[in-house]
């Protein structure tokens, strides 16, 4: 399946539609955070519904999504198109992650080289 990545939107803080609410100590790196999710949301496809480029969702008790050896890394069950689910955001110049969530999202296009197995 060849995919026309020009009509593919890379995800951001606005496609995942989320608002930071932090405490007073983080509420100064609040724009650091959305700049550092920004970067690196945009290696990933923004689709609809949890859904994989194919169209099959990654989500759900019949979820498509198949965990591979490296930790929080996948691909979809039915094309085989790489996907992470755990995801670590970590400021520059920090070692440990500021925000982490699971929720599989599949790679964008332009990040891929190979397709799962």
């Amino acid at each position: 399946m060849i995919i026309a990545t020009d009509t593919i939107a890379h995800h951001s803080v606005r496609t995942l539609r989320i608002r930071l609410t932090a405490t007073d100590d983080l509420s100064k790196h609040k724009a650091r955070l959305y700049e550092a999710i920004n970067r690196y949301m945009e290696r990933f496809a923004a689709t609809e519904d949890d859904r994989c480029l194919c169209g099959r969702r990654l989500t759900g008790f019949i979820g498509m999504f198949t965990y591979g050896i490296v930790h929080g890394e996948g691909w979809c069950d039915f094309c085989k198109h790489p996907a992470r689910a755990n995801h670590y955001i970590t400021l520059e110049g920090e070692n440990k992650p500021r925000i982490s969530w699971v929720m599989p999202l599949p790679y964008h296009p332009d990040y891929v080289t190979t397709k799962g197995q």
